[in-house]
């Protein structure tokens, strides 16, 4: 194989995600450094159907599947640069190099480690390796030199990983892990020393990852099942508190709830989606912040799916100005059955909004919808329908990039301001002590936001740091929306 100081036959220029050959040769300024005859710039093999971009292969948040696609199309590139070897009259065997950007320095890195082909070099821009292929490199590689190249604000990596980036630092977890097993050793799990403990770490630990992603993921307690279903709801109640204000999720005034098939109907307006095994499109709950603490997981499906706002809207905004445009005035929600203020039955919102600079919204397409049962809601017009039904196109060609199944015992946090969830639908257990079960609180956190005031029939309140959200009802509830508490603003700021 190749060593040190070889001449180098060609140099291949892969592109990434969205570019094309053409583009990768004007742009990227390695290419204009390097000799135009000894330089090669192959096309994406395929299309994106949303944009009509080119592309290698469609991103997957499946690390399996991601890997499985790079390893496929690695192979078809290879062939690619064997037959444009051929046709320069060089051998299949000489010296090449490779430059990749994004999914192109995917690639590059994954032909370099498979040795097929006799790599001298590989430059690696903004790229990096599922798990499920980062083996030892193959003999015929040990000669090549792979340079990464990335910095601290890459906008490529973070954006096609970001489900594993929304999980917290090994370490973190494992020192949460520990913490949250010395609470469950615990005989008495009421105001101790070991949920105070618990309680801040979480806190410290999620707090950074919320406000810059809006999502966090962690592994915190080895099987669940083997523990008492009221000590985990215990668990997550003061992991709750000690983040905001624990809301009500009925009128009933549940506080907590058991999200798992009851095999009730979902075509029906009034079934709420976490008692179905139904699959969900892209939501945001009625709270600023969920908490999910998964006790049993399905056999088959009830994978999440979880897409910022922000990488939302400005996917469409590329894809169709007018609709991202659209999305910031106002549209008919209905307020449901259960809901804060009896005398509102819907309200006119906007689904995206503009923060300080940054960007946030809540959408649920099902209470759109269910706005056009009421007589006195203006019907939908031909804009709006046309820039829903972009967005949702949108959503769902981002549902498998950003898909992970959550595992026994991980905790999910979620600022619906932030991003939507969405769950494909999934096949029971037989045996009901082995349904899939996840326990959910809604939260008002103690350092929120403030909300637009077109916002205030769904939450009750649109004051920063304030008691909101929830559906409860009764005075006490209507009473308490809107309330501070006094923080210590060394530790919420």
């Amino acid at each position: 194989m190749a060593s040190s100081g070889t001449e180098v036959a060609l140099r291949v220029f892969l592109h990434g995600w969205g570019s094309c050959a053409e583009q990768f040769r004007a742009a990227w300024p390695p290419a204009r450094l390097q000799p135009a005859a000894r330089c090669c710039f192959l096309n994406g093999c395929e299309q994106d159907p949303l944009t009509g971009r080119r592309r290698w292969f469609a991103f997957s948040g499946q690390e399996a599947t991601l890997a499985r696609s790079l390893r496929e199309r690695s192979e078809q590139v290879e062939r690619m640069i064997e037959c444009e070897l051929l046709h320069r009259g060089e051998a299949a065997d000489a010296v090449i190099a490779l430059v990749g950007h994004s999914q192109g320095g995917m690639l590059a890195l994954a032909i370099t480690l498979r040795g097929r082909l006799n790599v001298a070099a590989a430059d690696s821009y903004a790229a990096f390796l599922p798990a499920a292929e980062q083996t030892e490199a193959s003999a015929g590689a040990t000669a090549a030199r792979i340079t990464l190249h990335a910095s601290q604000v890459d906008e490529y990596v973070p954006l096609h990983q970001r489900l594993s980036m929304l999980e917290l630092d090994a370490k973190l977890q494992a020192d949460l892990r520990a913490l949250a097993q010395r609470w469950l050793q615990c005989t008495v799990h009421d105001d101790t020393a070991s949920t105070a403990a618990l309680a801040a770490r979480l806190r410290g630990a999620v707090r950074p990852m919320l406000r810059h992603r809006g999502a966090a993921r962690l592994q915190l307690i080895e099987q669940p099942q083997q523990q008492p279903l009221p000590t985990l709801e215990r668990l997550l109640m003061g992991l709750s508190q000690a983040l905001g204000f624990v809301l009500p999720q009925t009128h009933r005034l549940n506080l907590l709830a058991h999200i798992q098939d009851e095999g009730s109907d979902y075509a029906r307006h009034s079934t709420r989606g976490h008692q179905t095994n139904a699959s969900l499109a892209f939501h945001s709950d009625r709270c600023d912040l969920n908490l999910l603490l998964y006790v049993r997981v399905a056999p088959r499906g009830g994978e999440l799916s979880v897409v910022a706002y922000e990488e939302a809207a400005q996917r469409l905004r590329e894809l169709d100005a007018p609709a991202y445009e659209a999305l910031f005035d106002g549209f008919p929600f209905d307020l449901r059955d259960e809901r804060i203020f009896a005398s509102l039955a819907w309200h006119w919102r906007p689904i995206l909004w503009r923060h300080n600079g940054g960007l946030r919204g809540h959408y649920i397409r099902r209470f759109i919808t269910d706005s056009q049962r009421h007589d006195d809601c203006p019907r939908l017009s031909e804009r709006q329908q046309h820039a829903l039904n972009r967005f949702d196109t949108v959503l769902e060609s981002m549902r498998e990039e950003h898909a992970f199944a959550p595992r026994a015992g991980e905790l999910v946090l979620l600022n619906n301001y932030r991003v939507m969830h969405a769950r494909t639908g999934f096949d029971d257990a037989p045996e009901p002590a082995a349904k899939r079960l996840a326990l959910r609180t809604w939260v008002a956190p103690f350092d929120s936001e403030p909300l637009p005031l077109a916002l205030h029939a769904l939450a009750g309140s649109c004051i920063a740091r304030s008691y909101r959200g929830g559906v409860g009802c009764g005075a006490e509830y209507l009473g308490r929306l809107g309330q501070t508490r006094i923080i210590n603003m060394t530790e919420h700021a």
